[in-house]
C-alpha cells in the first residue's frame, strides 16, 4: 500500500512536468498555432472516455447496465449535475487560462507559481476545515490566495515585455538603464 502511494506520487510528478513542457514546447514553436479551446475541449473529451470506460469495467462490460446507471445519475440526479456543472465551467476556463500562461512565461515560472497556489488553496483548505470561519471569511482568503499568485505572475510578464532582466529589486536603476540604451 504505501509503495503504491509513492509510485502514484511519481507517476503524477513526472504527468504533470511533461505536461507542461510539452505544451511550452508546442506553443513556443513558430508557425501556426492551434486554438487553446481545441486543446481543452480534446483534454476532456478523453477524460470522459476514460471515465466511461471505467464505468463500462465496473459494470462488466454490461452496456445495456452502464446506460441505465448513467441515466440514473446525470439525468435523473439532475440536480446534483447542475452542482457539478459551475466548478467544471470555471475548471475548463481555467484550463484555457493556463495555455496562455504557459505561452507566456517560461515552464519553470510557471510550475512555481502554480504550485504555490496548490500549495496556499491546501493551507486555506486545511485551516478551513480544522477551525469554524465564516463564508465571507474563506472567500476572503481564496481571493487573496489568487491575488499573490496572479501578482507574482503579472511582475513577471511585466519585465519580459519591458525587456528589464530579473534582479530582485523593486526600482533597480541598472535595469532602467538598460531599457533606455
Amino acid at each position: 500500500n504505501r509503495k503504491l502511494k509513492y509510485i502514484s506520487l511519481a507517476v503524477l510528478v513526472v504527468q504533470n512536468a511533461s505536461l507542461i513542457l510539452s505544451i511550452r514546447y508546442v506553443r513556443t514553436l513558430p508557425g501556426d498555432r492551434f486554438f487553446t479551446t481545441s486543446a481543452v475541449v480534446m483534454a476532456e473529451v478523453l477524460k470522459v472516455m476514460t471515465c466511461l470506460l471505467i464505468i463500462l469495467l465496473q459494470k462488466r462490460f454490461n452496456v445495456k447496465e452502464t446506460v441505465c446507471f448513467l441515466l440514473d445519475s446525470v439525468v435523473f440526479q439532475y440536480k446534483d449535475t447542475l452542482k457539478l456543472a459551475v466548478p467544471s465551467l470555471i475548471y475548463t476556463l481555467q484550463n484555457n487560462l493556463q495555455y496562455v500562461a504557459i505561452s507566456n512565461l517560461p515552464a519553470a515560472t510557471f510550475q512555481v507559481t502554480q504550485s504555490w497556489g496548490r500549495l496556499l488553496s491546501g493551507q486555506i483548505t486545511r485551516r478551513q476545515s480544522s477551525t469554524p470561519f465564516t463564508r465571507r471569511g474563506s472567500h476572503k482568503r481564496s481571493l487573496l490566495k489568487k491575488l499573490v499568485v496572479q501578482s507574482s505572475v503579472s511582475k513577471h510578464i511585466n519585465r519580459k515585455l519591458s525587456g528589464r532582466k530579473k534582479c530582485g529589486r523593486k526600482r533597480c536603476n541598472r535595469c532602467l538603464e538598460r531599457t533606455v540604451k
